[in-house]
């Protein structure tokens, strides 16, 4: 079939299975946005090497298989947002080395993988707003090499050591901020405080910060106030016992 361009948006569909598209190998526009999507089979996309955009927003996706887009070579576009993804793994976007815009806003997500973004060498716009993050790890955005703009405010970012990096970038890279810079969400003394301004003394007070309501794992200073008195008593035995021997 030489079908360029289908459009499914605004249906029921709640599940893809991975021969919902094939015969489809001229494809070159897909459009699934609102729709009720909960799951998609891996492979489903293998039938789609002409694919160049691919839209599954507004959507109820809480994962993503590993290599569910391996075969889309020539993908340019992927959305993504408004669905319900928490994670995002190593293999997430394996195979997508053309694709230029990436729209993950409005998720739920709160973890990505270090080497997530890895394979888009040629992205461009990348939006994480409005998700669950309360970090980036170590690297993250370092890894996309054309990245002009990134989206990452309205997330609950908490400014303790582990936003080091994130506050690094922000002030290396400012230029791709795109639209809102991310603002401290926690702990209450840094709230509303924009991360990039913040530095490490900064951010490892906020970490002290959250940590002050703890109560101690071990009673330390009990410990050494029984360890003092188990001493005095044993010398104190010990005095009493050389005395003995004098006396004797």
């Amino acid at each position: 079939m030489n079908l360029e361009h289908l459009s499914l948006r605004r249906n029921k569909v709640s599940h893809i299975t991975n021969k919902s598209f094939n015969n489809l190998s001229s494809l070159i526009t897909l459009d699934l946005a609102m729709n009720n999507i909960r799951q998609i089979e891996n492979h489903t996309f293998y039938g789609l090497p002409k694919l160049q955009e691919l839209r599954l927003g507004h959507n109820s996706i809480t994962n993503l298989p590993d290599e569910l887009f391996g075969a889309l070579g020539q993908l340019r576009k992927l959305m993504l947002f408004s669905n319900h993804i928490t994670h995002l793994g190593e293999k997430s976007f394996v195979g997508l080395h053309r694709v230029t815009i990436l729209s993950l806003n409005n998720n739920l997500l709160k973890f990505l993988h270090p080497t997530v973004f890895e394979p888009l060498t040629k992205l461009t716009k990348l939006r994480l707003d409005w998700n669950e993050l309360h970090f980036l790890p170590h690297g993250c955005l370092d890894r996309i090499p054309r990245l002009l703009a990134v989206k990452l405010g309205e997330n609950p970012w908490h400014c303790d050591c582990r936003a080091i990096y994130l506050a690094r970038w922000l002030r290396s890279s400012s230029s791709h901020l795109w639209n809102t810079e991310p603002l401290c969400k926690s702990p209450e003394i840094l709230e509303g405080q924009s991360v990039g301004l913040l530095r490490f003394d900064n951010l490892c007070k906020g970490q002290w910060a959250a940590m002050v309501n703890l109560s101690p794992r071990l009673p330390i200073r009990k410990q050494l106030m029984t360890a003092s008195r188990t001493l005095s008593d044993v010398l104190q035995q010990h005095n009493e016992m050389m005395s003995k021997v004098k006396i004797l």
